[in-house]
């Protein structure tokens, strides 16, 4: 048994898991026993991680921080899918920024008892935890050092290394370029490439996919929506095979972690969208927060017969909708030019709607004072740019 992971840490966490983390820390500051500490940080991660996790929690979380970062059991699990896809016959597995170890897990397990899984931590105590959550797993170590340099000066060479770099700084602060990352994976691409055949790369919803891929040598790019908002890009390297030039790179956009969408940027460009302006009684469609990111504008119209409102605003309309589409849908009641005399009329009917613009000279805000809307009900109104240059209310049911 590890020594911080002692019998009392258990029926420590039991007798206090709904109490205040704050509260303990300053309890129990001066008590003996290394493994007090830990058993907070667990409280705490079992605080902030609700059901993140489901059957693949952890038995010890040993950082609250990390739970953020952390995948969820579903985009995990996803992880593992890709990872399945890619590697034949796996052999050697390395997880280079083990943390929390939801993705190791979920990778190592789906790559099977012959493959040799390997999970590295920089901290002490985060490896001190996973080996003690894998402790049951079969063909897995863990080893507690500089994961760079532990792949500098190993022998082995591993069929699939997955990486996810903190994104967040020694006080704490976010994150969001490849560079300032640990470890900045761009300036490893060297080492990477002479010690493995393929990388999957997690990282922040918020980077450009441009850039991304102008600072990764990119084989496909995996855009994942949850819950209503991006959650990460996932980018996956090949040096088996000929790097892709940034226009057929594969994009894939996950909703629910569902693959719902795949396409490059030089089938984008090849697209071409129609416009015009909706009825009521069509169907509005919003892209989800993935989609907007992956930015398949032309192509959703054309592949999938939908209509654009106006280059520049990113809604559609379509008879009937398309369950199968990244995105939500929304039943038009009114199709109304936007004027002061129009506003007039609204805001004397007091209504109760969300407001939203996309492409409109007002912001949301603005929008709904003009209109003297209470921002709740079943109702959306968006304000729009039409391809005719008019400024359109859109009125549907959510």
């Amino acid at each position: 048994m590890l020594e911080i992971i002692v019998p009392e840490l258990f029926s420590f966490i039991e007798k206090h898991k709904n109490e205040n983390t704050d509260t303990l820390r300053f309890r129990f500051h001066n008590a003996d026993g290394k493994w007090i500490a830990l058993a907070i940080n667990h409280i705490e991660s079992l605080q902030k991680c609700g059901r993140k996790f489901g059957k693949m929690q952890p038995e010890i979380m040993a950082a609250p921080l990390s739970v953020e970062q952390a995948s969820s059991e579903p985009v995990a699990i996803m992880h593992a899918e890709i990872a399945h896809r890619l590697v034949k016959n796996p052999r050697m597995f390395l997880d280079m920024t083990c943390g929390l170890g939801i993705d190791f897990k979920a990778i190592a397990n789906v790559l099977g008892n012959q493959c040799k899984s390997i999970a590295v931590e920089l901290q002490p105590v985060l490896s001190e935890a996973a080996a003690y959550n894998f402790r049951t797993m079969q063909n897995v170590s863990v080893v507690n050092a500089d994961s760079v340099e532990w792949l500098e000066n190993t022998p082995y060479r591993f069929n699939l290394i997955f990486i996810d770099p903190a994104r967040r700084d020694g006080e704490g602060r976010r994150l969001y370029n490849i560079h300032d990352c640990m470890p900045d994976v761009g300036a490893i691409i060297p080492v990477l490439e002479k010690k493995t055949d393929k990388v999957m790369v997690k990282l922040s919803p918020m980077l450009d996919v441009s850039r991304t891929m102008a600072d990764l040598p990119c084989s496909e790019l995996h855009i994942v929506d949850e819950s209503g908002d991006c959650r990460e890009i996932l980018a996956v390297i090949d040096f088996t095979s000929p790097i892709p030039d940034s226009e057929n790179v594969l994009i894939t956009i996950h909703s629910s972690t569902k693959k719902t969408l795949t396409f490059t940027r030089s089938e984008e460009r090849a697209s071409k969208a129609s416009y015009g302006i909706p009825r009521p009684g069509d169907m509005l469609f919003e892209p989800s927060p993935a989609t907007m990111k992956a930015a398949p504008f032309s192509l959703l119209s054309e592949k999938y017969n939908l209509t654009k409102l106006h280059q520049n605003t990113h809604l559609y309309f379509s008879s009937s909708a398309n369950p199968d589409l990244p995105g939500k849908w929304h039943e038009i009641t009114e199709v109304l030019p936007f004027s002061s005399s129009m506003a007039k009329v609204l805001s004397k009917k007091k209504l109760n709607a969300d407001v939203a613009v996309r492409n409109f000279p007002l912001s949301a805000p603005e929008l709904a004072r003009r209109l003297s809307v209470k921002t709740s009900g079943d109702s959306r109104i968006t304000g729009v740019t039409a391809n005719d240059g008019s400024r359109l209310l859109i009125i549907a049911r959510k």
